[in-house]
């Protein structure tokens, strides 16, 4: 009988140990929290555009709130005027509450947020930017993490920007600079677009996809290719293609649809297709081509010298592994290199 109490009283210290083990961690965690603080959001995976400049206005609409100034969560206010070279680095975010130029080459460690223009020097380096004003930022600059600005926000040639850059109004990227993220009403790559396209206006003859040789209709709109499809120049097409292979479209052509390809596309000079464009390989915009709705492309975009991608009207996407954008082309809405953007000039 003891044997068999002392059992039982050993089974049931094992289950408690185990229980413990289990339980332990919660039990503690339940009686004195240690998890409070949200959990930060990586820059890679937020889809609001303007989340991490929200974040960082209430931070700094607290702070300013603050008795003092300038001890208010550990924040620095800066000075109208920057002109030694060094780092800013602190708890809390640096804060210029009017227009900010910084004369030479600074690093900000911390994120910055300025009331009104910012003029930063060649050289100079952010990691988190707000901008209530406009943003110019000279040659060789870098944005380690993301910039907003209300106004125009221009990053000169060989500037580099890691993550994202947004801006209420228009985005200037000057050659050689180097893009991941990117979200404006008009974004200019290189410089500004032709205000006026050679062939706006031009007439074109209208034609079935019926009449492309290996063309077979799928629907009442729907029209595919097995192989490789080359469409003539000139000429007006009413509704969407899908080909197998690879998609040639000829200069000043129209299509009033979407296009797919798997092998590869390529929009001839002054073409335009109204709807999405969608490739597993290449998607090239030839000089003065116009792709009006969403470009997707799970490897290389490339965009011709006056290229034009959206409206700014109608806003849309353009999404690829990598982009490379030539000077004097434009975009309207988001751009998106997982990989690697860069603007060349021939």
């Amino acid at each position: 009988m003891t044997a068999d109490l002392l059992s039982q009283a050993a089974f049931a210290f094992v289950c408690l140990g185990l229980l413990a083990i289990a339980f332990g961690p919660a039990w503690r965690e339940w009686r004195r929290p240690t998890d409070r603080e949200p959990l930060k959001i990586p820059l890679d995976y937020s889809t609001d555009i303007e989340h991490f400049a929200q974040a960082l206005r209430r931070q700094v609409t607290n702070a300013l709130g603050e008795r003092p100034l300038s001890g208010g969560h550990g924040t620095m206010l800066l000075p109208p005027t920057i002109g030694a070279v060094g780092s800013f680095d602190g708890p809390g975010p640096l804060i210029a509450k009017g227009p900010l130029t910084v004369l030479v080459p600074v690093r900000f460690k911390s994120p910055v947020y300025v009331g009104g223009d910012l003029c930063a020097a060649p050289g100079s380096v952010f990691s988190e930017l707000l901008v209530d004003g406009a943003a110019r930022l000279s040659a060789h600059s870098e944005v380690r993490g993301w910039a907003h600005a209300n106004g125009p926000l221009t990053l000169h040639a060989d500037g580099v920007a890691l993550r994202r850059m947004s801006s209420r109004s228009v985005i200037e990227l000057a050659n050689r600079c180097c893009f991941e993220r990117l979200h404006a009403p008009v974004i200019h790559f290189g410089g500004a677009a032709s205000a006026r396209r050679p062939d706006e206006g031009a007439d074109r003859v209208e034609v079935s996809f019926l009449t492309v040789p290996g063309v077979t209709r799928r629907s009442a709109s729907l029209f595919a290719v097995q192989g490789d499809c080359r469409l003539p120049h000139g000429l007006l097409f009413r509704g969407s293609l899908v080909v197998t292979g690879r998609l040639y479209i000829g200069s000043r052509t129209r299509i009033l649809g979407d296009i797919k390809a798997h092998r590869g596309v390529t929009i001839g000079s002054h073409a335009e297709v109204s709807g999405a464009v969608c490739c597993d390989q290449q998607v090239q915009l030839s000089h003065g081509a116009v792709a009006w709705g969403p470009v997707v492309s799970e490897t290389l975009v490339l965009l011709g010298r006056y290229a034009q991608v959206g409206h700014i009207d109608a806003p849309t996407s353009l999404t690829a592994a990598s982009v490379m954008a030539e000077s004097g082309s434009v975009a309207h809405g988001s751009v998106w290199a997982r990989e690697m953007g860069v603007v060349w000039s021939n």
